[in-house]
């Protein structure tokens, strides 16, 4: 027998449930959607503070290096024409010398 990992512990983790088990609805805000808050800590302009942020918020991005996030100021370069598995793209290039 396969032991599974249960959703909740899925959605934290990997941003949606794998497995084949449904998340339990009393673990949904008011307006339906599922919540996962986190303690976390913050600077202002007076010092550090702590609150709480719900990750599952319509507000909340999840980016990974793949996504070459814009916001970030990052852009991929598309060098996989000519086939031989060398990256000499000139805006790699470009960053390297700048």
């Amino acid at each position: 027998m396969i032991r599974r990992r249960g959703p909740g512990y899925e959605l934290p983790r990997y941003s949606h449930v794998l497995g084949p088990d449904a998340l339990h609805p009393d673990d949904r805000d008011s307006s339906g959607r599922h919540t996962h808050f986190r303690e976390v800590y913050y600077l202002t302009e007076n010092g550090s503070r702590r609150g709480w942020i719900n990750l599952y918020d319509e507000a909340i991005h999840v980016f990974s290096d793949a996504d070459f996030a814009s916001v970030f100021g990052w852009r991929s370069a598309d060098d996989d024409t000519d086939g031989d598995a060398r990256c000499d793209a000139m805006p790699v290039y470009q960053c390297l010398v700048d």
